[in-house]
């Protein structure tokens, strides 16, 4: 299994949830990548300190590039748009370090922080 694979199962769509069993985690595998089959016990090996380390390396790398985006389109490509609803979010706290960059939504909650957003138009 690949890191790309790994990092995907872990983090996007509904086979990241909690919830999600390493025998749901790892048939999915067998969904995506044809011709690779991975047990839940394989699964489970990588579940380790390395792979913690894998994914914080993955989320400060995803968060420099939003940080670095200062447009996402074109002037005027939403104009047509009056109105964008947001469907979903997960917000998470983040290294009190970051606070200057990504201040937290204040009150009891982390210093820093961030929320990611499923939005539709």
């Amino acid at each position: 299994m690949t890191g790309k694979l790994f990092l995907a199962l872990v983090t996007f769509g509904s086979w990241s949830d909690a919830q999600t069993t390493l025998a749901q985690l790892a048939a999915k595998v067998t969904q995506v990548v044809e011709h690779v089959e991975v047990s839940p016990e394989a699964i489970h090996q990588r579940m380790n300190k390395r792979a913690l380390v894998f994914l914080q390396d993955m989320i400060r790398q995803a968060l420099a590039k939003v940080q670095a985006l200062e447009t996402v389109g074109a002037d005027g490509l939403f104009t047509a748009f009056p109105k964008v609803y947001l469907a979903d979010s997960t917000g998470f706290g983040l290294p009190d370090s970051l606070s200057d960059l990504f201040p937290g939504s204040g009150g009891s909650a982390a210093k820093a922080g961030a929320k990611f957003k499923r939005c539709g138009l």
